[in-house]
Protein backbone atom coordinates (compact mmCIF):
# COMPACT_ATOMS: atom_id res chain seq x y z
CA UNK A 1 0.00 0.00 0.00
CA UNK A 2 1.52 3.55 -0.80
CA UNK A 3 -0.33 5.78 1.23
CA UNK A 4 1.79 9.14 -0.21
CA UNK A 5 0.48 12.11 -2.07
CA UNK A 6 1.75 13.45 -4.74
CA UNK A 7 3.47 16.69 -5.26
CA UNK A 8 1.11 18.03 -7.38
CA UNK A 9 -1.89 16.91 -4.97
CA UNK A 10 -0.13 18.51 -1.89
CA UNK A 11 0.45 21.92 -4.39
CA UNK A 12 -3.57 21.70 -5.30
CA UNK A 13 -4.27 21.71 -1.61
CA UNK A 14 -2.21 24.53 -0.38
CA UNK A 15 -3.28 26.63 -3.42
CA UNK A 16 -6.84 25.87 -2.39
CA UNK A 17 -6.35 26.51 1.35
CA UNK A 18 -4.73 29.70 0.65
CA UNK A 19 -7.25 30.92 -2.45
CA UNK A 20 -9.52 30.03 0.70
CA UNK A 21 -8.79 32.06 3.50
CA UNK A 22 -6.76 34.85 1.37
CA UNK A 23 -9.82 35.55 -1.33
CA UNK A 24 -13.06 33.87 -1.09
CA UNK A 25 -12.84 34.81 2.54
CA UNK A 26 -12.57 37.96 2.25
CA UNK A 27 -15.99 38.57 0.14
CA UNK A 28 -18.74 40.17 2.23
CA UNK A 29 -21.17 37.58 2.72
CA UNK A 30 -24.29 37.98 0.88
CA UNK A 31 -28.06 38.46 2.25
CA UNK A 32 -29.43 35.98 4.41
CA UNK A 33 -30.64 33.54 2.19
CA UNK A 34 -29.57 35.21 -1.05
CA UNK A 35 -26.50 32.92 -3.55
CA UNK A 36 -22.93 34.46 -2.98
CA UNK A 37 -22.42 34.72 -6.61
CA UNK A 38 -19.03 36.79 -6.07
CA UNK A 39 -17.59 33.93 -4.05
CA UNK A 40 -19.39 31.64 -7.08
CA UNK A 41 -17.45 33.52 -10.02
CA UNK A 42 -14.20 33.73 -7.72
CA UNK A 43 -14.09 29.38 -7.32
CA UNK A 44 -15.04 29.44 -11.14
CA UNK A 45 -12.63 31.57 -12.35
CA UNK A 46 -9.86 29.09 -10.10
CA UNK A 47 -11.57 26.16 -12.41
CA UNK A 48 -12.96 24.36 -9.45
CA UNK A 49 -16.38 23.66 -10.81
CA UNK A 50 -14.63 21.69 -13.77
CA UNK A 51 -11.72 19.81 -12.01
CA UNK A 52 -12.94 16.08 -12.81
CA UNK A 53 -14.18 16.99 -16.53
CA UNK A 54 -12.07 16.66 -19.64
CA UNK A 55 -10.11 19.44 -20.81
CA UNK A 56 -11.58 18.80 -24.09
CA UNK A 57 -14.33 20.51 -22.12
CA UNK A 58 -12.94 23.09 -20.21
CA UNK A 59 -12.26 21.24 -16.96
CA UNK A 60 -9.19 19.90 -15.52
CA UNK A 61 -9.18 16.73 -15.99
CA UNK A 62 -8.11 15.51 -11.93
CA UNK A 63 -9.06 11.99 -11.27
CA UNK A 64 -11.39 10.99 -8.18
CA UNK A 65 -8.89 10.94 -5.25
CA UNK A 66 -7.75 14.09 -6.11
CA UNK A 67 -10.62 16.57 -6.78
CA UNK A 68 -11.64 14.79 -3.41
CA UNK A 69 -8.42 15.89 -1.79
CA UNK A 70 -9.29 19.48 -2.99
CA UNK A 71 -12.64 19.68 -1.69
CA UNK A 72 -11.53 18.34 1.18
CA UNK A 73 -8.95 21.70 1.77
CA UNK A 74 -11.97 23.22 -0.12
CA UNK A 75 -14.62 21.96 3.27
CA UNK A 76 -11.81 22.96 5.75
CA UNK A 77 -11.28 26.20 4.62
CA UNK A 78 -13.62 28.31 3.00
CA UNK A 79 -16.42 29.44 5.31
CA UNK A 80 -19.47 29.35 3.51
CA UNK A 81 -20.53 25.57 3.55
CA UNK A 82 -23.73 26.05 1.21
CA UNK A 83 -21.74 27.63 -1.39
CA UNK A 84 -18.83 25.02 -0.95
CA UNK A 85 -22.59 22.15 -1.53
CA UNK A 86 -23.66 24.28 -4.44
CA UNK A 87 -19.79 23.87 -6.63
CA UNK A 88 -19.74 20.02 -5.48
CA UNK A 89 -23.54 19.74 -7.00
CA UNK A 90 -22.42 21.43 -10.20
CA UNK A 91 -19.16 19.07 -10.28
CA UNK A 92 -21.64 15.56 -9.75
CA UNK A 93 -24.01 16.72 -12.44
CA UNK A 94 -21.77 17.81 -14.71
CA UNK A 95 -20.47 14.20 -14.31
CA UNK A 96 -23.01 12.28 -15.49
CA UNK A 97 -23.29 14.39 -18.35
CA UNK A 98 -19.43 13.73 -19.43
CA UNK A 99 -20.50 9.82 -18.44
CA UNK A 100 -23.70 9.57 -20.17
CA UNK A 101 -24.63 12.75 -22.54
CA UNK A 102 -24.44 12.38 -26.30
CA UNK A 103 -21.14 14.77 -27.95
CA UNK A 104 -24.15 17.14 -28.63
CA UNK A 105 -25.08 17.44 -25.64
CA UNK A 106 -21.32 17.60 -23.83
CA UNK A 107 -20.65 20.37 -26.34
CA UNK A 108 -23.38 22.49 -25.51
CA UNK A 109 -23.20 22.10 -21.75
CA UNK A 110 -19.85 20.97 -20.32
CA UNK A 111 -18.01 24.26 -21.14
CA UNK A 112 -20.50 26.93 -19.94
CA UNK A 113 -20.92 24.47 -16.35
CA UNK A 114 -17.02 24.28 -16.29
CA UNK A 115 -17.11 27.97 -16.38
CA UNK A 116 -20.09 28.15 -13.72
CA UNK A 117 -21.86 30.48 -16.39
CA UNK A 118 -24.31 27.45 -16.56
CA UNK A 119 -25.76 26.50 -12.67
CA UNK A 120 -26.45 22.87 -13.30
CA UNK A 121 -28.76 20.77 -10.84
CA UNK A 122 -29.80 16.80 -10.28
CA UNK A 123 -33.66 16.41 -9.35
CA UNK A 124 -34.63 12.88 -8.23
CA UNK A 125 -36.30 13.36 -4.46
CA UNK A 126 -40.25 13.71 -4.68
CA UNK A 127 -42.46 14.93 -1.86
CA UNK A 128 -43.68 11.13 -1.68
CA UNK A 129 -40.22 9.77 -2.69
CA UNK A 130 -36.92 10.69 -0.55
CA UNK A 131 -35.53 7.21 0.94
CA UNK A 132 -37.75 5.38 -1.45
CA UNK A 133 -36.76 6.44 -4.73
CA UNK A 134 -38.84 3.16 -6.60
CA UNK A 135 -42.07 5.22 -5.43
CA UNK A 136 -41.21 8.39 -7.87
CA UNK A 137 -44.35 9.36 -9.78
CA UNK A 138 -42.85 11.92 -12.12
CA UNK A 139 -43.23 10.51 -15.36
CA UNK A 140 -42.32 10.93 -19.23
CA UNK A 141 -45.11 9.99 -21.34
CA UNK A 142 -43.72 9.42 -24.78
CA UNK A 143 -45.64 11.00 -27.56
CA UNK A 144 -44.98 11.90 -31.18
CA UNK A 145 -41.12 13.64 -31.15
CA UNK A 146 -40.70 12.89 -27.93
CA UNK A 147 -42.03 12.89 -24.06
CA UNK A 148 -44.36 14.97 -21.93
CA UNK A 149 -43.63 15.17 -18.52
CA UNK A 150 -45.12 15.94 -15.43
CA UNK A 151 -44.81 16.14 -11.57
CA UNK A 152 -42.71 17.81 -8.60
CA UNK A 153 -39.33 17.51 -7.19
CA UNK A 154 -38.51 19.04 -3.72
CA UNK A 155 -35.31 19.16 -1.61
CA UNK A 156 -33.30 19.73 -5.28
CA UNK A 157 -29.88 21.72 -4.56
CA UNK A 158 -29.66 24.53 -6.97
CA UNK A 159 -32.62 24.35 -8.92
CA UNK A 160 -33.35 27.89 -8.38
CA UNK A 161 -30.63 29.19 -9.99
CA UNK A 162 -30.44 26.24 -12.13
CA UNK A 163 -30.00 26.24 -15.98
CA UNK A 164 -29.97 22.99 -16.60
CA UNK A 165 -31.80 19.89 -14.60
CA UNK A 166 -31.24 16.63 -14.96
CA UNK A 167 -34.98 14.93 -14.24
CA UNK A 168 -35.27 11.79 -13.63
CA UNK A 169 -38.68 10.06 -14.35
CA UNK A 170 -40.74 7.18 -14.81
CA UNK A 171 -40.53 6.14 -18.85
CA UNK A 172 -42.08 2.38 -18.39
CA UNK A 173 -44.33 2.31 -15.63
CA UNK A 174 -44.57 -1.77 -15.66
CA UNK A 175 -40.88 -2.33 -15.51
CA UNK A 176 -38.70 -3.52 -12.55
CA UNK A 177 -36.94 -0.15 -10.92
CA UNK A 178 -34.09 -0.81 -13.12
CA UNK A 179 -35.36 -0.38 -15.93
CA UNK A 180 -38.18 2.17 -15.01
CA UNK A 181 -36.45 5.27 -15.07
CA UNK A 182 -34.55 7.44 -17.74
CA UNK A 183 -32.89 10.19 -16.90
CA UNK A 184 -33.90 13.96 -19.09
CA UNK A 185 -32.07 17.27 -19.37
CA UNK A 186 -34.74 19.90 -18.96
CA UNK A 187 -33.00 23.59 -19.89
CA UNK A 188 -34.85 26.05 -17.58
CA UNK A 189 -36.42 27.92 -19.62
CA UNK A 190 -38.75 25.23 -21.06
CA UNK A 191 -42.36 25.41 -21.36
CA UNK A 192 -44.17 23.66 -18.76
CA UNK A 193 -41.60 23.57 -16.44
CA UNK A 194 -42.04 26.12 -13.07
CA UNK A 195 -39.64 26.87 -9.99
CA UNK A 196 -40.65 26.93 -6.44
CA UNK A 197 -38.95 29.93 -4.37
CA UNK A 198 -35.70 29.28 -2.59
CA UNK A 199 -36.08 26.83 1.02
CA UNK A 200 -35.54 28.27 4.33
CA UNK A 201 -33.52 26.08 5.92
CA UNK A 202 -31.85 25.22 9.50
CA UNK A 203 -28.56 25.34 8.12
CA UNK A 204 -26.33 26.00 4.72
CA UNK A 205 -28.70 29.14 4.26
CA UNK A 206 -26.55 30.13 1.09
CA UNK A 207 -27.36 26.80 -1.04
CA UNK A 208 -30.02 27.39 -3.21
CA UNK A 209 -33.02 24.70 -2.19
CA UNK A 210 -36.44 24.31 -4.06
CA UNK A 211 -39.12 22.66 -5.52
CA UNK A 212 -39.91 21.75 -9.68
CA UNK A 213 -43.13 21.66 -11.15
CA UNK A 214 -43.73 19.85 -14.62
CA UNK A 215 -46.78 20.23 -16.26
CA UNK A 216 -46.65 18.68 -19.37
CA UNK A 217 -43.24 20.05 -19.93
CA UNK A 218 -42.32 18.92 -23.90
CA UNK A 219 -39.29 17.03 -24.70
CA UNK A 220 -37.29 15.32 -27.38
CA UNK A 221 -35.65 12.39 -27.98
CA UNK A 222 -32.76 14.54 -27.31
CA UNK A 223 -33.53 15.50 -24.44
CA UNK A 224 -32.66 11.71 -23.03
CA UNK A 225 -29.01 11.35 -21.18
CA UNK A 226 -28.06 8.05 -22.09
CA UNK A 227 -30.79 5.48 -22.47
CA UNK A 228 -33.98 4.81 -22.20
CA UNK A 229 -34.56 2.64 -18.45
CA UNK A 230 -31.01 3.48 -18.10
CA UNK A 231 -31.85 5.67 -15.18
CA UNK A 232 -31.88 4.09 -12.37
CA UNK A 233 -28.63 2.47 -12.83
CA UNK A 234 -27.35 6.09 -13.32
CA UNK A 235 -28.68 7.50 -10.07
CA UNK A 236 -27.02 4.44 -8.11
CA UNK A 237 -23.53 5.54 -9.96
CA UNK A 238 -24.06 9.16 -9.24
CA UNK A 239 -24.62 8.26 -5.59
CA UNK A 240 -21.49 6.29 -5.20
CA UNK A 241 -19.57 10.07 -6.69
CA UNK A 242 -21.57 12.01 -4.16
CA UNK A 243 -21.28 9.78 -1.44
CA UNK A 244 -17.38 10.33 -1.79
CA UNK A 245 -16.56 13.92 -3.68
CA UNK A 246 -19.41 16.05 -1.60
CA UNK A 247 -18.65 14.09 1.49
CA UNK A 248 -15.20 14.86 0.72
CA UNK A 249 -15.62 18.19 1.86
CA UNK A 250 -17.52 17.38 5.08
CA UNK A 251 -14.32 15.80 6.25
CA UNK A 252 -12.55 19.03 6.06
CA UNK A 253 -15.25 20.44 8.05
CA UNK A 254 -14.57 17.54 10.82
CA UNK A 255 -10.53 18.92 10.37
CA UNK A 256 -11.97 22.39 10.77
CA UNK A 257 -13.55 21.87 14.07
CA UNK A 258 -10.86 19.83 15.35
CA UNK A 259 -8.02 22.73 14.22
CA UNK A 260 -10.42 25.33 16.12
CA UNK A 261 -11.06 22.62 19.25
CA UNK A 262 -7.20 22.88 19.81
CA UNK A 263 -6.75 26.35 19.23
CA UNK A 264 -9.31 27.39 21.76
CA UNK A 265 -8.68 24.67 24.39
CA UNK A 266 -4.69 25.97 24.34
CA UNK A 267 -6.04 29.69 25.01
CA UNK A 268 -8.56 29.41 27.61
CA UNK A 269 -8.02 28.85 31.14
CA UNK A 270 -10.23 27.46 33.63
CA UNK A 271 -9.25 26.86 37.27
CA UNK A 272 -5.52 27.75 36.78
CA UNK A 273 -4.91 25.78 33.54
CA UNK A 274 -5.72 25.35 29.99
CA UNK A 275 -8.63 23.39 29.36
CA UNK A 276 -7.06 21.01 26.98
CA UNK A 277 -5.08 19.80 29.91
CA UNK A 278 -8.09 18.77 31.49
CA UNK A 279 -8.90 14.97 30.12
CA UNK A 280 -13.11 15.83 29.51
CA UNK A 281 -11.46 18.09 27.06
CA UNK A 282 -8.93 16.32 25.42
CA UNK A 283 -10.10 13.49 24.95
CA UNK A 284 -13.06 15.12 22.93
CA UNK A 285 -10.49 16.20 20.95
CA UNK A 286 -8.52 12.84 20.24
CA UNK A 287 -11.91 11.68 18.89
CA UNK A 288 -12.09 13.84 16.03
CA UNK A 289 -8.57 13.41 15.47
CA UNK A 290 -9.32 9.52 15.05
CA UNK A 291 -12.16 10.44 13.47
CA UNK A 292 -10.58 12.35 11.14
CA UNK A 293 -7.78 9.77 9.84
CA UNK A 294 -10.49 6.56 10.01
CA UNK A 295 -12.66 9.59 7.86
CA UNK A 296 -9.95 9.99 5.59
CA UNK A 297 -8.16 6.39 5.14
CA UNK A 298 -12.14 5.30 4.24
CA UNK A 299 -12.89 7.97 1.64
CA UNK A 300 -9.76 7.94 0.09
CA UNK A 301 -9.78 4.08 -0.64
CA UNK A 302 -13.30 4.84 -1.96
CA UNK A 303 -12.08 7.49 -4.43
CA UNK A 304 -8.91 5.27 -4.95
CA UNK A 305 -11.32 2.78 -6.43
CA UNK A 306 -13.26 4.70 -8.62
CA UNK A 307 -10.45 5.51 -10.27
CA UNK A 308 -9.03 2.10 -10.86
CA UNK A 309 -12.31 1.88 -12.65
CA UNK A 310 -13.69 -0.65 -9.62
CA UNK A 311 -16.97 -0.61 -8.12
CA UNK A 312 -17.13 1.33 -4.81
CA UNK A 313 -20.61 1.66 -3.73
CA UNK A 314 -19.86 -0.31 -0.88
CA UNK A 315 -17.05 1.96 0.28
CA UNK A 316 -18.40 5.14 -0.75
CA UNK A 317 -21.49 4.11 1.91
CA UNK A 318 -19.53 3.41 4.23
CA UNK A 319 -17.64 6.78 4.10
CA UNK A 320 -20.78 8.57 3.70
CA UNK A 321 -22.21 6.80 7.41
CA UNK A 322 -18.91 7.27 9.12
CA UNK A 323 -17.80 11.12 7.72
CA UNK A 324 -21.41 12.48 8.26
CA UNK A 325 -22.00 10.94 11.75
CA UNK A 326 -18.98 11.78 13.13
CA UNK A 327 -19.18 15.50 12.02
CA UNK A 328 -21.91 15.67 13.57
CA UNK A 329 -20.25 14.25 16.96
CA UNK A 330 -17.24 16.61 16.15
CA UNK A 331 -19.71 19.90 15.89
CA UNK A 332 -21.09 19.17 19.10
CA UNK A 333 -18.27 18.20 20.94
CA UNK A 334 -16.79 21.29 19.45
CA UNK A 335 -19.37 23.84 20.71
CA UNK A 336 -19.29 21.97 24.32
CA UNK A 337 -15.51 23.26 24.34
CA UNK A 338 -16.09 26.38 23.10
CA UNK A 339 -18.93 26.90 26.25
CA UNK A 340 -21.45 29.43 26.31
CA UNK A 341 -18.96 31.24 23.24
CA UNK A 342 -20.01 28.14 20.92
CA UNK A 343 -23.47 29.30 20.70
CA UNK A 344 -22.83 32.58 19.98
CA UNK A 345 -23.01 33.87 16.35
CA UNK A 346 -19.56 35.40 16.08
CA UNK A 347 -18.31 31.74 16.66
CA UNK A 348 -18.07 29.12 13.79
CA UNK A 349 -19.23 26.52 15.88
CA UNK A 350 -23.09 27.07 16.00
CA UNK A 351 -23.12 27.30 12.42
CA UNK A 352 -20.97 24.66 11.67
CA UNK A 353 -23.60 22.48 13.90
CA UNK A 354 -26.43 23.52 11.82
CA UNK A 355 -24.77 22.52 8.81
CA UNK A 356 -23.94 19.42 9.59
CA UNK A 357 -27.23 18.34 10.83
CA UNK A 358 -28.22 17.81 7.20
CA UNK A 359 -25.01 15.66 6.02
CA UNK A 360 -27.04 12.55 7.92
CA UNK A 361 -29.97 13.06 6.02
CA UNK A 362 -29.26 14.07 1.91
CA UNK A 363 -27.37 11.40 -0.23
CA UNK A 364 -28.95 8.76 1.53
CA UNK A 365 -30.53 9.41 5.15
CA UNK A 366 -28.10 7.12 8.16
CA UNK A 367 -30.57 4.39 8.22
CA UNK A 368 -30.36 4.13 4.20
CA UNK A 369 -26.62 4.01 4.02
CA UNK A 370 -26.91 1.32 7.15
CA UNK A 371 -29.41 -0.89 4.92
CA UNK A 372 -26.86 -0.67 2.32
CA UNK A 373 -24.19 -2.02 4.38
CA UNK A 374 -26.58 -4.82 5.08
CA UNK A 375 -27.52 -5.77 2.43
CA UNK A 376 -23.75 -5.87 1.24
CA UNK A 377 -22.82 -8.45 4.11
CA UNK A 378 -25.59 -10.35 3.11
CA UNK A 379 -28.36 -9.61 5.18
Amino acid sequence: MDFSTTTEQQALVEAVTRFCREHLNAVSPPREGEFPWDKWRLCCDQGIPGMPIGAEYGGLGYDCLTTAMVLEALGASCTDNGLVHALVTQILTALQIQAYGTDAQKARLLPAACRGELVLAQAMTEPDAGSSTGDIRTAAVAVDGGYRLNGAKVFISNAPIAGAILVYAVTSPGANFLQKLSCFVVDAGRSGLRKGRPMAKMGLESLQNGELFFDDCPLTDADLLGRKGQGSSMFSEAMTWERVLLFATHLGRIAHVFELSVEYAKGRTQFGSAIGKYQAIANKIVDMRVDLELGRLMLYKAAWLKDQGRMAAFEASMAKLFISERLRQAAIAGLQIHGGYGSRKEYPLEGILRDAMAGTIYSGTTEIQQNIIARFCGL
